[in-house]
């Protein structure tokens, strides 16, 4: 319900040294293959799926999708709860190269919100990116791409202001660089991102304007893996990641000093068994020091896992846990550690017809502050593929959050319910 990005001759230079870190490498290689399951969601449908425009090596695939919504609780909040009806509309167009080597693959998307009973509520935003691979030698690829993003803040976030006349408008520009290669049994992966943040400032019902400049930052994230294949099936895996978070502004311009330097490492396994399960579960530790000396440096146990599990051909169940530190935009709180855990079933009840249902679950803690969140989600949706063009998708959703502790934040539970269209070439 409701990206990225092209490559640039600086970007794949750099990225020559670096590729994604949490996924498996050199995907031609059998020993690093993990394509024996389909997923319900990734199951090619030739009858149904959009067959796009052709134009020379390239397809492109334009497509528009309008929404209708009814939200129960616009504001996101606790007490003088709105409710409002949700209009959407998101033309696309997604470019993908056909080649027998390297990819290209370009995005662009565009969105205007209308919340029926407060057009303050109203948004616009838009998306353009691209993403490259240079296919050396059957086992040896390096990529890169670049994506630009223009978006408000949702009034869920935690950063959001309360008083806020209308949602924090951000931008985010991002680049970053990939390179893999394996021999033998032995998979080597590197990758590169800098991301630049940039939020405007707010303002009050009386005027006053809500400072959002000191979440500005620069960040800089930096990690290898290597992989080792014991079986066809089963690789074990060790990832080391570096991070530095750069913030515009310091004191005494602002109360605090929000940079910060980190480290993770972890240890795992990516498996594909037979027709049954498949996925990557990853254990380690990680830590994010702060320059400013007032505050601790947060440390602790780090997981990674996302599972599919495939009881039949027609239904999917996907689990995902993680535990990371994230920066935040709470006022004396440099970042939060961030502990969550999904779940996922996806059933093909018709071939053009798929039920999905999902749980979410995460807790948040705060450094600096005396702050706990608590967030609990849960969703159904159909995806009635009509024909190649045309596709409708009803959905449910329900959120909530319980925040607790001298500087807990606004609680809130929303429920959504609504449908989109989506007109496809």
């Amino acid at each position: 319900m409701t990206a990225s990005m092209t490559p640039c001759a600086a970007l794949v230079a750099a990225a020559a040294l670096l590729t994604p870190a949490g996924q498996a490498v050199a995907q031609g290689s059998g020993a690093f293959e993990r394509d024996r399951n389909v997923s319900v969601q990734e199951r090619a449908r030739p009858e149904y799926d959009a067959v796009g425009v052709r134009s020379g090596g390239l397809t492109i695939y334009p497509s528009l999708t309008a929404g209708l919504e009814y939200d129960d609780n616009i504001y996101a909040t606790d007490a003088n709860e709105a409710e409002s009806g949700i209009l959407t509309l998101r033309p696309e167009v997604s470019i993908e190269s056909g080649w027998s080597r390297h990819e290209l693959a370009v995005s662009a998307w565009v969105e205007h919100r209308t919340v029926f009973e407060d057009s303050d509520e109203d948004t616009f935003g838009g998306y353009i990116g691209a993403d490259g691979v240079l296919d050396f030698a059957s086992e040896t690829e390096i990529g890169g791409g670049a994506s630009y993003l223009s978006d408000h803040e949702s009034r869920t976030s935690s950063a959001s202001p309360a008083t806020a006349v209308e949602p924090i408008e951000y931008e985010v520009a991002n680049l970053y660089g990939t390179a893999s290669t394996a021999f033998n049994r032995l998979a080597l992966s590197t990758r590169l991102d800098w991301r630049a943040f940039d939020f405007e400032d707010g303002v009050t019902p009386g005027g006053a304007v809500l400072e959002q400049d000191d979440r500005d930052r620069d960040q800089i994230d930096v990690s290898a893996r290597g992989d080792y294949a014991i079986s066809p099936a089963t690789a074990l895996f060790a990832e080391a990641a570096f991070n530095t978070r750069d913030y515009g502004r310091e004191p005494p311009v602002t109360p605090i000093t929000r940079d910060s330097d980190g480290v993770e490492i972890l240890a795992g396994a990516n498996f594909d068994i037979t027709r049954v399960m498949r996925g990557e579960v990853a254990i380690g530790w990680f830590e994010q020091e702060f320059d400013d000396p007032a505050f601790d440096s947060v440390d602790g146990f780090d997981v990674r896992a996302g599972v599919e599990w495939f009881p039949s051909q027609l239904t999917t169940i996907g689990f995902t846990a993680a535990r990371d530190v994230e920066d935040s935009g709470v006022a004396g709180s440099p970042a939060y550690v961030s502990s969550a855990a999904s779940a996922r079933i996806d059933h093909e009840l018709l071939r053009n017809l798929i039920l999905s249902a999902e749980l979410t679950y995460s807790d948040d803690d705060y450094e600096g502050i005396d702050r706990n969140d608590e967030r609990t989600g849960a969703g159904l949706e159909a995806t009635w593929m009509i024909n190649r063009s045309v596709g409708l998708s009803p959905y449910y959703q329900y959120m909530e959050l319980d925040s607790s502790g001298a500087f807990q934040g606004q609680d809130y539970a929303i429920n959504r319910i609504g449908v989109e269209l989506t007109l496809a070439r």
